[in-house]
């Protein structure tokens, strides 16, 4: 494994690199309360195949936080994702991309940008819908007028009680600033990852350090997502890892994603939302082979 720091506006980015760069790139984008570590199975078993290359988001684990009162914006979460690709790749290299939790919005989001577009060979999605998508589905739950779809909108909406929660100042730098590694181990157990994973090793400083600045994540996007550019549907081809037991992003919210994703596939895997630590080796044969197979189709094109 490799480490290197890569420079994006005003932060540093920690940045892990495994395997040779001369193979395809792979970019794996982490969410909260997380770091590049938990998706430490699969840098290490896809290094084989693929250049792995993994960061921790601006503020978390040993990347530095921003001064900026909007750090969070998705402009500057996009920014920093083409800076890694350009430090570890090169300028207007082509990667193949996944990501997990606030990974996969951030990644659903720079896929309807410019760059995202022509940089993103692949992408793999897991437990977290584009906000903007999101928020259609469940505008168009609510407005159906059908008493079993607002209850699906109103379901998803309680499985989302964290992200209303995280919007009353103070609260949850007081929960993980107070509890620390109390705090972030049980939520990380109750969406799936098992009581004997290593990366529930953590320190109350190394908790904190992954919770209380990406907080801001939910604050500066939960409630009023930043409006991706125009178009709205994503081109890219999209391997999508519905988790059915899945206690913080129920599967049903990915039902109308055929309509802004034409070239999708759908795999739904029987784990709950931390599903690349309590189910690796799936979570990584699904990254490999459709990573893989878009490869070969770019190859042939």
């Amino acid at each position: 494994m490799r480490e290197r720091q890569v420079y994006s506006d005003d932060v540093r980015l920690h940045v892990v690199e495994a395997g040779d760069p001369a193979r395809p790139g792979l970019v794996l984008l982490h969410g909260f309360p997380d770091c590049h570590a938990v998706w430490q199975a699969q840098i290490e078993a896809l290094s084989d195949e693929f250049h792995v290359i993994a960061f921790d988001m601006r503020g978390v684990g040993r990347s530095s936080r921003s001064g900026r009162s909007n750090a969070y914006h998705m402009d500057y979460l996009a920014a920093d994702l083409t800076a890694v690709i350009d430090a570890t790749r090169g300028a207007g290299a082509r990667v193949h991309l996944a990501g997990h939790d606030w990974g996969s919005i951030i990644g659903w989001n720079y896929l309807r940008r410019p760059e995202g577009r022509t940089r993103v060979a692949s992408w793999t999605s897991m437990s977290g819908p584009d906000l903007d998508m999101l928020w259609d589905w469940v505008n168009r739950k609510l407005k159906s007028g059908r008493r079993d779809q607002v209850r699906d909108a109103l379901h998803q909406l309680r499985h989302s009680w964290y992200v209303f929660a995280f919007q009353v100042p103070g609260l949850a730098r007081g929960l993980f600033g107070a509890l620390g590694a109390r705090a972030w181990r049980r939520v990380l157990r109750a969406g799936g990852v098992p009581a004997d994973h290593p990366y529930l090793e953590a320190t109350a400083a190394q908790a904190r350090a992954l919770t209380l600045e990406p907080i801001k994540l939910y604050q500066q996007n939960g409630l009023k997502p930043a409006r991706a550019p125009a178009p709205s549907r994503v081109d890219t081809p999209t391997r999508l890892l519905i988790c059915r037991r899945d206690i913080f992003v129920r599967p049903c919210v990915f039902e109308y994603l055929d309509d802004y994703v034409p070239d999708l596939t759908r795999v739904e895997i029987d784990a709950n939302h931390w599903a690349q630590c309590s189910h690796p080796d799936i979570v990584t044969q699904q990254i490999r082979v459709f990573a893989r197979e878009q490869a070969k189709r770019e190859e042939h094109s």
